[in-house]
């Protein structure tokens, strides 16, 4: 799901130099508590990565080196930045100070090219034990690229294997649904595979190597592009295709129940990973004070009327200059020292054909009319799309879906250090919880051959 905030890049910065003994990598922390990791490329290239923030490969724009090739500057403009330091005699420490706002002492030592990459342990590495394939289909003129992996065993029936598409959240995606990282899509692919299932991943339009998108795509064209996977899945002649289904994380699993409902002869089963269930005008309120709440602000009738306010606004049929009209006097009570150009820059992102219909739609309306299997899972710590309202919407609807709530888990399925931590997805190592692994492989395998 997208956010209507930006969590706060903590602006780091490390040091540069054209001296060949200053070259190479570079890794120490802020105040003891934030790593840096600095990549001195060569004399005018250099990138900062700060592994607890997601943030990779920064690069730096400005380096300058002391006619004595041992001191170094550095600075960012844009995050107002700057670090000065110096080689030690034995070119193992560059000490110094970072400078934003404040000075802070700054030591770094050598790195080794494992510092420039997240530690993603999870993340699926060759060789693999199962067949994989890079294969490309349409939805009308648009031309969507994936990877159907396919198990290595002989199938002990002709009909083939069981087999799953997976739809990425929202937002321009690519295959592996990569995020800070982090590549779920593809563990999720691995581990279905390796337990006998075939799966298919495949960029978003805009994304990859798929067909560029127009910008005025909305969550039903995101739920074609999805038909026209799994009916390529369901062409191929390895899959068994009363056993072909949809597994969809986030938005994507509101676009797996909408087409479970409106193509039931095709679609055998869903696995909503954290699918909405309700509509998005609600769950994007409740997103908002779910995370107000958690990073310590005060919630009082206020803030959630005016919450309201601009969320059905956002969701109603007015046109686009009327809803901008409308929405301006409920953003100044929520943003009373945001300036008017400042206001616009937050309103536009929700006048786009996908936000609008995103809080127009109602999972519930598609929901009571699925027919096949469910599976449903949501994190007890999600902050998202929360686990008790959705989960309890999916149950109301469908008495006989099987709806999971793991305790410790967050909206990407990782297993948090703490509460606070939950929406930190890059500083988790984890990529996916290995129940949650476990669970989708099992339940997927134990459904009924209707052959």
């Amino acid at each position: 799901m997208k956010r209507l905030f930006l969590l706060p890049l903590i602006c780091v910065l490390a040091a540069a130099a054209a001296a060949q003994s200053v070259t190479g990598i570079w890794k120490g922390s802020l105040m003891g508590q934030l790593p840096v990791v600095l990549n001195i490329i060569s004399s005018t290239e250099a990138t900062l990565s700060s592994p607890l923030q997601g943030a990779w490969g920064i690069p730096c724009d400005s380096v300058a080196v002391a006619p004595d090739g041992r001191s170094v500057y550095l600075a960012l403009s844009s995050l107002g930045a700057s670090f000065e330091g110096r080689l030690s005699d034995d070119d193992t420490r560059l000490a110094g100070t970072f400078f934003q706002g404040m000075p802070v002492p700054l030591d770094l030592t050598r790195g080794t090219a494992d510092d420039l990459v997240p530690d993603r342990p999870q993340t699926p590495r060759p060789p693999f034990l199962y067949r994989e394939e890079e294969v490309s289909f349409n939805n009308g003129d648009i031309t969507l690229a994936g990877t159907l992996t396919l198990p290595a065993m002989r199938s002990f029936r002709k009909a083939g294997y069981p087999a799953v598409v997976l739809i990425t959240g929202s937002g321009r995606q690519n295959r592996d649904e990569e995020i800070l990282g982090h590549k779920p899509f593809a563990v999720i692919a691995d581990y279905l595979t390796r337990a006998g299932i075939a799966v298919l991943r495949y960029d978003d339009r805009g994304a990859g190597e798929s067909s560029a998108a127009s910008g005025q795509e909305t969550t039903l064209d995101n739920a074609a592009d999805a038909m026209a996977a799994l009916r390529y899945l369901r062409s191929r002649p390895e899959t068994d295709t009363t056993r072909t289904g949809l597994l969809g994380h986030s938005e994507g699993g509101s676009i797996a129940f909408i087409n479970a409902a409106t193509h039931p002869d095709e679609v055998n089963f869903v696995v909503s990973l954290a699918g909405p269930a309700v509509k998005g005008e609600n769950l994007i309120v409740r997103q908002n004070l779910d995370i107000i709440a958690l990073s310590g602000g005060s919630l009082d009738a206020a803030l959630t009327d005016s919450l309201r306010r601009v969320f059905a606004v956002v969701a109603s049929p007015a046109d686009s200059l009327s809803a901008v009209a409308a929405l301006l006097p409920a953003m100044r009570a929520l943003q009373p020292e945001a300036d008017d150009s400042q206001l616009d820059a937050m309103i536009a992102p929700m006048m786009t054909p996908w936000y609008r219909t995103f809080m127009r739609l109602d999972p519930a309306e598609y929901l009571v009319k699925i027919t096949c299997p469910v599976l449903a899972l949501n994190g007890s710590w999600d902050d998202q799309v929360n686990s008790g309202e959705n989960l309890a919407a999916i149950s109301a609807a469908l008495p006989l879906a099987e709806t999971v709530e793991f305790p410790g888990l967050n909206h990407m399925f990782q297993e948090v250090p703490s509460r606070q931590a939950a929406m930190n997805y890059g500083a988790i190592t984890q990529t996916i919880s290995p129940d949650v692994l476990t669970k989708i492989a099992s339940w997927i395998t134990k459904l009924p051959k209707n052959h």
